[in-house]
């Protein structure tokens, strides 16, 4: 996986080709069916080194991606390449967004994380003492997790918003001034 593009970057090389019509490359997720995710016209006959390339975008998920090339020639007989995994393990918040901060009681929060990421969030007082717990507890699916806390529970002072990420904690001040 190419982190800065998003994408599983697939290349592959020739020595020979003799009848290559083209190449189909094909894709499992976590051990799904095979799915055809594109296709390479082939150089048909050649002596010379061909490189090939494919990237592959529908990649959202984290997890094991499993690829075969299909190889077909001209006259339809195909052959098939040994498989390789690829692990897509994306970590992180993309974005978290509290506010009104300062406010006077009433507090929204959002959370972006990369899809299939296990998100959950607490709320704690300035001496570490949890106040309120779970307050977002999901597994992302690439849009924002959001929650909205009412005033009245929460009283004048300084708290904290534990943010936990597939293991990955981050802490967010938040003021109440009422």
């Amino acid at each position: 996986m190419e982190s800065d593009r998003d994408v599983n970057e697939l290349s592959w090389i020739t020595s020979t080709e003799i009848n290559n019509a083209y190449f189909e490359v094909e894709r499992s997720f976590k051990g799904s069916a095979f799915e055809t995710v594109g296709k390479v016209e082939g150089a048909g006959n050649s002596n010379s080194e061909k490189q090939y390339h494919l990237d592959d975008r529908s990649i959202s998920v984290n997890g094991v991606y499993t690829y075969r090339l299909r190889q077909v020639d001209f006259d339809g007989k195909e052959t098939y390449s040994a498989p390789i995994d690829v692990l897509v393990q994306r970590k992180g918040v993309v974005k978290t967004s509290i506010w009104p901060n300062p406010t006077v009681g009433q507090v929204n929060v959002e959370i972006l994380a990369a899809e299939g990421s296990k998100v959950t969030a607490d709320i704690y007082d300035n001496t570490g003492r949890m106040i309120r717990s779970s307050i977002i507890n999901g597994v992302s699916e690439g849009k924002e997790l959001f929650v909205n806390i009412d005033g009245g529970i929460l009283n004048k002072g300084v708290y904290f918003i534990m943010v936990n990420i597939d293991g990955e904690v981050s802490s967010h001040k938040l003021i109440v001034i009422e």
